[in-house]
């Protein structure tokens, strides 16, 4: 038996080690760290999907195979660092290889450089993907090493916390600040700056290389003392061989692993043994993951399709800002559950740590049935319905150059060329008409009526659309598409119309996707519009007529209202498309994804925080590293399962497929319950022992 601890306590003043001043270095370094990665991965889907032009699916795809390695490269990171080079080599070379790919993702996104977007980005994430995972095991085990335990285990546990503070504080703060360097900073010609979003997390991350090799006079480094998962695989392997050598006859051991006894000591046997019991119980854990990681894509995706005005006001909330409530729920719910949920959970028999994580996992469910709440509420508000007693009007402009408009309904307007004029949610009583005058700018030498006086219709709860258009005798008017469109009636979740003018009247265009979608239209003769079209897949479209793109990288996304305005004016070889997208649509506030991000983060703290609890203190003492870096891996396949999924696009309406994940959550919870319920607790007074 080992001999007893010696608590920080007993121990005077004067014999107390001193804290050890080289882990602020780590803290800082740590926060760096995720400060970089959190900022970069915050706004990660969103630029695959709107500069690399992947549709949601792709992006959602990759952006979680990106995250599987991120936790699948710890493995490596902790052979290395145990077997070969040692924590402090390991960390400074992965961190060198992390930055490299920030830096390549950082100058891939800046557009006059003309770099392969695509190629080079996935490059620069391997090589985040190696650097961030290689070092993870490593960074926090390092800080450990720099306490004399159990001298200072006091002191420890308040660098753990601490450690843990940096982490989250780090995801806070560039969760919150990344979006804004995204959204509303412009640099090189580009409305989003992606070079900027990706360029200061890089540079915090050469921030924390530079901070822990300061450190380095100050640290006490271990030596490598051998690979601990070699063993087990090395042991695991002579205990098979040695069984299935022996005679039926003569096993007589109790345990398989017990037939390797002739080379490994009972003590590692045993160890072995432990660890395969909890690798067991942590089989079901992945689709937990599978769920929590979707707020960096799936839930992302789903805000950028709400309104993030908070209350009407000029405050407004980022798609990717969402993330930022993870963090913050964080560092606000672990004090409230510590003192106050526990207490109570405790008091309803709930006090085991593999039953807090049953718990978790299910609150992981109901917020994915939330969700899919949302969802569904999303797209019922996703039609362009005017308001009763108001109308709504629209006036296309098929012609390159502006227009002035003036009407009693708005103030004057200009109707840029080739795009369209909104109104929307005007005050009426049954139908009416009114007044409008067009005056043609400078840039319309070939309109021959200068000014033009005409007349629009409205009704109540409709929508009018009109269509400006240059006659043979170079006179430009106005000409009403169709009857009232009332576009609550169309189901499709994407809505195209197509305006063009008599030079294309019985002509065919064709639609093509990048995922292989092929479609053919014929325009009607005798108009110059088609109705909205359905059943159109989201995704990036070129358009074709007469052997000739009109346009190409034209991105139609669900729930969303289009027209693409066709461009008559030029000659065939000349001709070109606009898409306008109609982006009036009544958008549920976002304010309404706050219930499952709440319900997720309860979740993380009863899963995750209990879950990593659980690996520490149940793992034997020769084998934590190895039990957490098996616990990190969970969170690899739960990203895996998530592109598997997403890849299989079994469902067209998002919210079933966030009920798919919710009901697989409650399933696996159930198999997890009865797994839990054959396991034994190692308490810590036998792991003594067992020491």
């Amino acid at each position: 038996m080992a001999s007893a601890p010696v608590s920080s306590y007993m121990l005077s003043p004067s014999e107390q080690p001193k804290y050890p001043k080289a882990v602020f270095f780590i803290v800082i370094n740590e926060f760096c760290e995720r400060f970089c990665y959190y900022g970069m991965r915050t706004v990660l889907s969103l630029y695959m999907h709107l500069v690399l032009l992947y549709d949601e699916k792709t992006a959602t795809v990759m952006f979680h195979i990106w995250t599987g390695l991120c936790y699948f490269f710890p493995l490596f990171g902790g052979i290395i660092a145990d077997t070969y080079l040692g924590k402090f080599l390991t960390i400074v070379i992965l961190s060198i290889v992390y930055l490299g790919g920030n830096v390549l993702l950082t100058v891939t996104a800046i557009d006059p450089l003309n770099i392969p977007k695509r190629t080079f980005t996935l490059v620069g994430l391997l090589l985040i993907a190696v650097g961030t995972g290689g070092i993870k095991p490593c960074v926090s085990s390092f800080g450990g090493d720099q306490f004399i335990v159990p001298e200072q285990s006091a002191q420890l546990e308040k660098f753990f916390s601490l450690f843990y503070f940096s982490i989250n504080a780090g995801s806070l703060i560039s969760t919150f600040i990344t979006p804004i360097f995204r959204h509303d900073m412009q640099c090189f010609g580009q409305e989003a700056c992606f070079p900027l979003a990706f360029g200061v997390p890089a540079l915090l991350m050469f921030l924390a290389i530079i901070v822990f090799i300061i450190g380095k006079p100050m640290y006490k480094i271990n030596k490598p003392k051998g690979n601990v998962a070699l063993e087990v695989f090395q042991c695991t392997i002579r205990a098979i061989k040695n069984k299935f050598k022996t005679k039926k006859s003569e096993r007589t051991k109790e345990h398989w692993l017990d037939y390797a006894n002739d080379k490994y000591d009972q003590g590692t046997i045993e160890d072995i043994k432990t660890l395969l019991r909890i690798l067991l119980l942590f089989v079901p854990l992945p689709i937990f993951w599978a769920l929590f990681d979707q707020q960096g894509s799936r839930w992302t995706f789903q805000a950028n399709r709400m309104d993030g005005r908070v209350f009407g006001t000029s405050l407004e909330i980022k798609p990717d800002q969402m993330q930022l409530i993870n963090p913050l729920l964080i560092l606000t719910f672990i004090p409230l559950f510590q003192y106050v949920i526990y207490p109570l959970v405790d008091k309803c028999g709930l006090n085991r740590p593999l039953r807090k994580l049953t718990v978790g996992g299910l609150l992981a469910a109901l917020s994915f049935v939330v969700s899919a709440l949302v969802e569904f509420n999303i797209r019922a508000h996703s039609q362009i319905a005017p308001q009763d007693r108001h109308f709504s009007l629209r006036i296309y402009n098929s012609m390159d150059c502006d227009f002035v408009f003036h009407s009693p309904l708005k103030n004057e307007r200009v109707l840029r060329a080739m795009d369209m004029l909104a109104l929307n949610n005007i005050p009426i009583n049954g139908t009416q008409h009114f007044a409008a005058l067009f005056e043609p700018s400078t840039s319309c030498p070939y309109v021959l009526n200068k000014t033009f006086q005409s007349s629009v219709l409205g009704a109540d709860g409709k929508i009018t659309e009109y269509y400006l258009i240059r006659d043979e005798k170079q006179q430009a008017h106005l000409k009403r598409l169709g009857e009232f469109h009332d576009l609550r009636n169309i189901n499709s979740s994407l809505k195209m119309q197509i305006l063009y003018g008599s030079e294309l009247q019985g002509k065919r265009i064709t639609l093509e996707s990048d995922d292989g979608f092929y479609q053919d239209i014929d325009l009607p003769t005798g108009a110059c519009y088609t109705e909205y079209i359905e059943g159109i897949p989201a995704g990036v479209y070129e358009v074709r007529s007469e052997n000739k793109v009109l346009k190409s990288n034209m991105e139609l996304q669900d729930d969303n209202v289009y027209v693409l305005n066709l461009n008559t004016e030029a000659s065939p070889e000349h001709r070109t498309a606009r898409l306008l997208k109609d982006d009036s649509s009544n958008k549920v506030s976002m304010l309404w994804l706050f219930p499952q991000y709440i319900i997720i983060t309860a979740a993380e703290i009863m899963f995750s925080i209990t879950g990593f609890e659980f690996a520490f203190t149940q793992a034997p003492v020769s084998m934590k590293s190895a039990v957490s870096a098996c616990w990190l891996l969970t969170t690899a396949f739960g990203n895996l399962i998530v592109a598997i999924v997403a890849e299989a696009k079994i469902f067209e309406n998002q919210a079933y497929e966030f009920l798919l994940f919710a009901s697989l959550m409650v399933v696996d919870m159930g198999v997890f319950a009865l797994l839990a319920m054959r396991y034994k607790y190692v308490e810590e007074d036998e792991d003594e022992d067992h020491e």
